[in-house]
């Protein structure tokens, strides 16, 4: 998903704190959450406030263009709406990681028994790898 080829709807402009946001997406395919995008795109955009990205974000979820994941009590993170995928969720230090093996397995049933499946929302929770070995040895 190339920031030069987003439509996005009639009264919605490209601005440039969207630009980077988008760019930024494209080019990182990892989940962060606004203050950690804020701190990303702040040096290259001096003038933006945390507000902006905050409202870019928000208005980017709600058109598609990105997901929104959330946990309790952690803040939102966002990634690219571009493909279903499962994530797993580490409890201890908090990262997603995307689980591909599912992947075939979610496309095989976009049609299920004759329903249109439109959206997937698989979640793995649990302790990853490192904190397997960090707090457990």
């Amino acid at each position: 998903m190339d920031s030069n080829n987003i439509h996005l709807p009639e009264g919605k402009r490209l601005t440039k704190p969207k630009q980077l946001i988008l760019e930024y997406f494209n080019n990182n395919r990892d989940h962060v959450t606004a203050d950690g995008l804020f701190r990303k795109i702040k040096p290259l955009l001096p003038q933006v406030g945390i507000a902006t990205v905050y409202r870019n974000l928000n208005d980017l979820a709600s058109l598609g263009i990105l997901k929104q994941l959330s946990y309790p009590g952690m803040p939102a993170f966002y990634e690219l709406a571009d493909r279903q995928h499962a994530h797993f969720y580490c409890e201890y230090c908090h990262q997603i990681y995307d689980i591909t093996a599912l992947d075939k397995a979610i496309e095989a049933n976009r049609a299920y028994e004759g329903h249109y499946i439109k959206e997937v929302n698989v979640e793995l929770r649990g302790l990853c790898k490192k904190c397997m070995v960090d707090y457990f040895g």
